[in-house]
């Protein structure tokens, strides 16, 4: 029986991957003059922005990390202003079915609290994680979140679009569906790492999570 859904945030609740990249990109050119691809600035994902500033921007690490919040802030609104299509259904049902909600997230605490006022979703989860800057501590996040709510591994699942996520649901010994709804997620690349589930629709995760339930 599933008891607790814990989601990524980037890419799998909202479509927050291009504001993000905006952000750095306006932040490391004003600290550095230097005008970063995507690539360069994907590849340095994984850390909260913290880490990922301090990458990109080693000149003035503080400044960057101020310039990105304030860029992220100021554009949400206008490059985010929603959750992807389905997710408020989806959290409306987990709700009836009295099954938490839960976040574990790369982000960082500041960037996280932005975007879940501006998406109007601060009252739906009942606990998160957020990022270190050092290092991806995403297992041992979606493992403290599962503890801290006291369910066991196969009755908790984590859903995010990168192949990444899949790999630390499978760590955290926790059922893996990949996020594919977004925009440029690899889909395909993501059955070769075999994810219980891998929707391409936030309604086809509603409906594998409802099959769960009738099996259980």
């Amino acid at each position: 029986m599933i008891k607790c859904v814990i989601f990524d945030m980037d890419g799998t609740l909202a479509d927050t991957m291009p504001l993000c990249n905006a952000a750095f990109c306006q932040a490391v050119k004003e600290v550095t003059g230097r005008v970063l691809t995507e690539k360069e600035i994907t590849d340095a994902f994984g850390v909260s922005e913290a880490g990922v500033i301090k990458k990109l921007a080693p000149e003035n690490p503080e400044k960057g990390l101020s310039l990105y919040l304030k860029y992220y802030k100021k554009w949400h609104s206008q490059m985010c202003p929603g959750l992807f299509e389905g997710i408020p259904k989806l959290l409306d049902w987990l709700e009836k079915q009295h099954i938490m909600a839960a976040i574990v997230t790369g982000k960082g605490k500041a960037s996280l609290e932005i975007s879940l006022k501006v998406l109007q979703c601060e009252n739906r989860f009942v606990h998160i994680e957020t990022g270190n800057p050092e290092y991806a501590d995403k297992p041992e996040g979606i493992e403290r979140t599962r503890k801290i709510l006291g369910v066991k591994p196969r009755e908790t699942v984590y859903a995010g679009d990168m192949i990444s996520d899949i790999l630390s649901a499978k760590k955290a010994s926790v059922l893996s569906v990949f996020a594919g709804w977004g925009s440029g997620t690899e889909i395909e690349k993501a059955y070769e790492y075999q994810p219980d589930f891998a929707a391409e629709t936030v309604d086809q995760f509603m409906e594998w999570l409802k099959l769960q339930i009738k099996k259980s």
